[in-house]
């Protein structure tokens, strides 16, 4: 099975939109990949759930300093507005942006 439709059946094995338990359990995964760094955003772009590896990237280590926040409160301006861009072309299309590569870098 390739890696799309792999993705695409754990994805339909989720409840539906609002199932917070799958998100808890998904954001669990992700917390045994120290590679990896995982959030999630409201239609505000407000960080909601996110694991250590983006928290670290954040600057930050304490646990709820993410929530309610947005990405001008961790990262310089530029990188800020192309996220929110970002977010709000995936909640207009409701498509993922697929083989998408973003920069992350700190603020100053």
């Amino acid at each position: 099975m390739d890696a799309d439709r792999l993705r695409q059946a754990f994805l339909r094995r989720l409840p539906p939109a609002g199932g917070a338990g799958a998100l808890v359990g998904v954001l669990e995964l992700f917390a045994h990949l120290r590679d990896v760094a995982l959030f999630v955003k409201d239609r505000e772009s407000r960080f909601m759930l996110w694991n250590q590896v983006f928290a670290e990237l954040a600057g930050t280590t304490v646990p709820d300093a993410l929530a309610g926040r947005t990405d001008a409160d961790f990262f310089p301006r530029d990188l800020a507005d192309s996220y929110v861009r970002d977010d709000r072309q995936v909640i207009a299309t409701g498509r993922p942006l697929v083989d998408h590569v973003e920069l992350i870098r700190k603020a100053d």
